[in-house]
C-alpha cells in the first residue's frame, strides 16, 4: 500500500494519521510505531471515485485534516472523488461535503476558527473552497 497523505493530530502529537492508495485511512495512536485502519471510511467509498494523472486511474487520500479543537473530527480528501468528515473519530463519514471541490489537493484547518480551507483541481471546478463552520 501506498501512503499518499500524512497529518499529525493538533490535539495530541502521538496521534498520526495516514491515507493511502487504495483510499483507505490508518490511525497511530504511538507515533507512528502501530497502525489500525479506520473502517469505517471504506463504507463510503464510491464506484466513481478516480485520480485522472497516473494509471492505472486509483483513487487514494490526497489530504487529511484532523480538527485542532476536537480530536474526533477529520477531514480527507479524495483524488479525484470528494471531501469526507467524521465526527466520531473515524467510525462513520459524512458524505461529499457541500461547496467542496471534488478534486482535492491539500485540506487544512484554521489554527483557532472553525474554518477548513481546500486547495483543488480538476476541470469543471477547479481552485480553493472555504467553509465557515467546518462542515
Amino acid at each position: 500500500m501506498i501512503v499518499k497523505s500524512l497529518a499529525i493530530s493538533p490535539a495530541d502529537p502521538r496521534v498520526v494519521y495516514a491515507g493511502t492508495k487504495l483510499p483507505r485511512i490508518f490511525k497511530s495512536e504511538n507515533g507512528g510505531r502501530d497502525w489500525g485502519e479506520l473502517a469505517g471510511f471504506r463504507q463510503v467509498r464510491k464506484w466513481w471515485w478516480r485520480q485522472p494523472a497516473e494509471r492505472p486511474s486509483v483513487p487514494y487520500v490526497s489530504a487529511l485534516a484532523p480538527a485542532p479543537a476536537d480530536p474526533d473530527v477529520i477531514v480527507a480528501g479524495i483524488e479525484a472523488g470528494a471531501v469526507l468528515r467524521t465526527d466520531d473519530g473515524g467510525a462513520s463519514w459524512h458524505g461529499h461535503l457541500t461547496g467542496a471541490v471534488r478534486d482535492c489537493h491539500v485540506l487544512a484547518f484554521h489554527r483557532s476558527a472553525p474554518y477548513v480551507y481546500e486547495g483543488g483541481g480538476g476541470v469543471r471546478r477547479p481552485g480553493a473552497a472555504i467553509s465557515k463552520n467546518a462542515a
